[in-house]
């Protein structure tokens, strides 16, 4: 009987198979992935405890993509769960990276700009916090992915305008590529981070901005 069963379950579509005695698991994790995101992003509201979100950052970034509104997604997620959250190095280039792979069409949006630099300083924060330090940059995978997440946020939304709110605090120096802390100018009054981290590769092409 236990054979029947299990050779009915593995071969009625193809998506389970055993792993061990009266245990099956997904043949891909990707299914399990994409399964796990449609779950979530039906959720009334993102998940918010740190322990759940932590354990999901492909979940996280596959929800993002399959939302209705995924640049709606993408700001409440990134400002009030993962910039508050501290869920570190880790999670966010396990979830830059997939977010890339997903190849979202973020919709032109001011906040979208916003949560996409905030992501970053989280970034560089949890960085100097584990790390003590910028040189663990020398070994970064996420430094080609960066710039491309940034220039896919930037391909819709104003990149001059956005950066004209700041000006440069202090740059700090790493191994491998300079790193602007950038401030909020005072005469700003708009609901923005006071303090950003920025590459200076991210404007490029703004010669004409004056900081």
């Amino acid at each position: 009987m236990y054979t029947l069963r299990r050779k009915k379950i593995e071969s009625h579509n193809g998506l389970i198979m055993q792993t061990g005695y009266d245990k099956f698991e997904f043949a891909h994790k990707s299914i399990q992935e994409y399964l796990t995101a449609e779950y979530l992003v039906k959720l009334p509201t993102i998940l918010e405890s740190r322990r759940d979100i932590i354990r999901l950052p492909n979940e996280m970034a596959i929800a993002t993509a399959i939302s209705s509104k995924p640049s709606e997604y993408f700001v409440e997620l990134v400002i009030n769960r993962i910039a508050t959250l501290k869920l570190g190095v880790t999670f966010i280039k396990s979830f830059v990276s997939r977010l890339i792979l997903e190849k979202i069409d973020f919709n032109k949006q001011s906040k979208v700009r916003q949560a996409a630099l905030l992501l970053y300083s989280v970034y560089i924060e949890s960085i100097r916090s584990e790390s003590q330090q910028l040189r663990i940059f020398y070994f970064d995978d996420l430094i080609d992915e960066f710039e491309i997440f940034i220039d896919e946020i930037f391909a819709r939304n104003d990149k001059a305008e956005f950066f004209s709110h700041y000006e440069v605090k202090q740059e700090l120096t790493t191994e491998t590529v300079p790193i602007l802390v950038l401030g909020l100018k005072k005469n700003i009054k708009n609901n923005m981070p006071q303090l950003l981290y920025c590459r200076k590769s991210f404007l490029r092409n703004l010669d004409s901005i004056r900081f």
